[in-house]
Order: C-alpha cells, then sequence, then structure tokens
C-alpha cells in the first residue's frame, strides 16, 4: 500500500497560488482540500507528467467550474483513463509514417518558457488515414504530442501550453462527417484527458467553412475553452515584436519572444 506523505501534499497546497492565469482565492484553496480528502483513496495519482497532485487537482476544480463532486469524478475516470490507456508510456509508442505526419510539432518556447505546439492539418490524408482503419492511431498520437508538451512544460516549471494551427490545407471539401466525427472524438479527449492544459489556440487561414466546422465543435467544449481560442481569417505572418501572427513556426515561437531551443 502506498502512503501518501501528507507534509509534502501540505507543502506544495501552501505554495501554489495560481494554476495558469487563475489566481487561487482561499476558497479555492479549501475546495482543493476538500477534493483532496474525497479522492486520498487513489493518491498518488499515477501520472509521470503532473507538476504534482496538488497541480493537477487545481486544473480538474478549474475544469468543472469549482465544482468539487463533478471534478471527483471527472478525476476518477481520469486515472482509470489512463491506466487503461497506458498513458505514462506512450511517448514510446510509433506509428506510421502517414499518422506520424499528422502530429502537431512540438516546435519551441513562449516568452514564458511554454511549450508551442504547430499544425498544418491535410484533411485528405486525414480522411483517408481515418477510411483506413487508422483513426485510433490518429488520436493517440495527438496524445503522445499532449504527453510530451506536458514533459516539457514540466521541465521548464510551467504548466501550460499553446496551440497553432494553420488551416491554409483547408477547404468546404475539409469539413465533412469524417472530419467533423473525428474533431469532436478528439474534442472529447482533451476535455477528459487535459484539462486546463492550453493557455491559448490561435487558428490561422479560418475561413468560413472552418467556422460552419467550429460551431459543430464548440458545444462539446467548455468555456474557458471555448475562450482561448481565437481565430484569424488570414495566414500567419512575419510582424513587429508586439505582433501575435507569424510566418513560420519559428516565428509562432518568436512572436512572444521565445527561441526554439
Amino acid at each position: 500500500m502506498v502512503v501518501v506523505r501528507k507534509s509534502t501534499y501540505e507543502a506544495d497546497h501552501a505554495a501554489q497560488t495560481r494554476s495558469g492565469t487563475t489566481v487561487l482565492t482561499e476558497e479555492h484553496k479549501r475546495k482543493n482540500l476538500d477534493l483532496h480528502s474525497r479522492v486520498a483513496d487513489i493518491l498518488p495519482l499515477d501520472d509521470n507528467h503532473k507538476l504534482s497532485d496538488c497541480d493537477l487537482l487545481y486544473r480538474f476544480l478549474i475544469g468543472r467550474q469549482w465544482k468539487v463532486e463533478s471534478a471527483e469524478v471527472s478525476l476518477r475516470n481520469y486515472i482509470a483513463l489512463r491506466k487503461e490507456q497506458k498513458l505514462n508510456s506512450i511517448i514510446a509508442e510509433q506509428y506510421c509514417g502517414n499518422v506520424e505526419s499528422t502530429a502537431s510539432v512540438l516546435y519551441g518556447f513562449d516568452k514564458d518558457g511554454l511549450p508551442v505546439m504547430w499544425n498544418t492539418p491535410d484533411f485528405r490524408l486525414l480522411v483517408t488515414l481515418i477510411k483506413g482503419g487508422f483513426k485510433r492511431d490518429l488520436l493517440r498520437i495527438q496524445m503522445q504530442v499532449m504527453e510530451k508538451a506536458r514533459f516539457l512544460a514540466k521541465e521548464r516549471q510551467v504548466d501550460r501550453c499553446m496551440v497553432v494551427l494553420d488551416l491554409c490545407h483547408t477547404n468546404i471539401s475539409s469539413v465533412n462527417s469524417h472530419t467533423l466525427a473525428f474533431a469532436r472524438e478528439f474534442a472529447k479527449v482533451m476535455q477528459e484527458y487535459y484539462p486546463e492544459i492550453m493557455c491559448r489556440i490561435l487558428v490561422f487561414n479560418a475561413g468560413w467553412a472552418v467556422t460552419g466546422a467550429w460551431k459543430a465543435v464548440r458545444p462539446l467544449l467548455d468555456r474557458r475553452v471555448q475562450d482561448k481560442v481565437h481565430f484569424f481569417f488570414w495566414a500567419p505572418h512575419d510582424g513587429d515584436a508586439s505582433s501575435v501572427y507569424c510566418r513560420r513556426p519559428a516565428a509562432a515561437v518568436m512572436w512572444r519572444g521565445g527561441d526554439r531551443r
């Protein structure tokens, strides 16, 4: 039987003052301790890339609008799913070349040290792979990217990531039953496995076809997640140091004063 050292959790609880942009109040801290007591039987949480148990509990509380009961249910499901999906070892998995090419690229860090993930999806390839029976691998490789990002964030002692999507290959034919079903399933994965991992999601080349797809996916996302998604109807381009726009993945890192190390 694993015994959780209470003093360690108490130290983490006393030290943590915010989670992402959320400044933690005394009420937040009280709810964290309430949740801690409810899930004591599954502590320490079996998650290789958590910053701490305390931090992970805050993420689920934020993701469930500070409803302790809902956070408990979600956290228990999360730990069961991590074990079932073997997420602690997913980073070592390998996939076929076409599936590998669909993964987001971990391209660097912004000025706050947050990992930047860049993806330029090829929807024709995505549909071909889905029809070919690779949907499970397509989902897992995106989960693998998230675990890599969490690993890097932990190494740099930061608690969030940023995503840049360049939808330059998107047109009306890209929005179909296959891509929408995949988007819905991926949104569910993000909600259940990775609460409060993103600080922002920048979507470029977001034409009206993307707007239509967003209407189908948006109801599946928590309001906090919705508010983190920012759409731009043009391609990322070079700009001055304060610009959020970028031409290349490297520039996506540089716009916030970051680097590619």
